[in-house]
């Protein structure tokens, strides 16, 4: 198998922390020609990740997930109780549903648009906003209780780096200040080998990136 994969991508860092951390046969490589013709016929969604199978290609990174979960059921990475099954899933939606189109805003000033000071201070408390309901869900489902890599945690480990990174361009250095039981998952995250590893590839991808967007 062979997932299409870029450093900086946060859909495709959370399949990497899951092929890490199963430590799956899948190839990771960078497409040629990102965003081309000859890359659509290959996923004609024209995004990252992908995942050639050998059989079929597989875009969007949940369901890529899911794939290998199902294909791969050693050192499972999801609960086989329906109901914690169930949870894992939320907090894999969560995320991506609530907290990271927050996040979006302030990656467009990033980016190079203008916003005002007041726009900016309001996206910043938006962001807060929904890290506080991500909290309280946390604490409310017993995740401050959980120490053991799962589905969920490849999920938020790649957004929660964009919150960090992208807050700190703003002079908001502990976005998660407010948030105790996020704050000590973000310290357990960031000790795990497999996340860790990971932060460490967005963190160098992500500077390339931006300096290739600057030049």
């Amino acid at each position: 198998m062979k997932l299409y994969s870029v450093p900086h991508s946060p859909f495709a860092s959370k399949v990497r922390i899951q092929i890490y951390a199963k430590n799956l046969p899948v190839e990771i490589v960078a497409p040629e020609g990102f965003r081309t013709p000859e890359y659509e016929k290959i996923n004609p969604l024209g995004k990252i990740p992908a995942l050639d199978t050998g059989e079929v290609v597989l875009p969007e990174s949940a369901v890529i997930m899911e794939f290998l979960e199902d294909s791969f059921p050693d050192n499972p990475l999801r609960p086989t109780d329906i109901k914690e099954r169930a949870l894992v899933n939320l907090f894999c939606q969560v995320p991506d549903t609530y907290v990271s189109p927050a996040l979006f805003p302030l990656f467009a000033q990033v980016f190079g648009r203008t916003a005002s000071d007041e726009d900016i201070a309001g996206h910043l408390a938006n962001m807060k906003v929904q890290l506080a309901m991500l909290e309280n869900l946390w604490v409310q489902y017993g995740r401050d209780q959980h120490n053991t890599l799962d589905l969920a945690d490849c999920h938020l480990a790649p957004v929660m780096f964009f919150i960090f990174d992208v807050c700190a361009s703003f002079g908001e250095t502990d976005p998660l200040a407010d948030c105790p039981a996020l704050t000590a998952w973000w310290q357990w995250a960031n000790n795990n080998e497999h996340i860790s590893r990971v932060l460490v590839e967005l963190d160098e991808g992500f500077k390339a990136f931006l300096t290739r967007m600057k030049g």
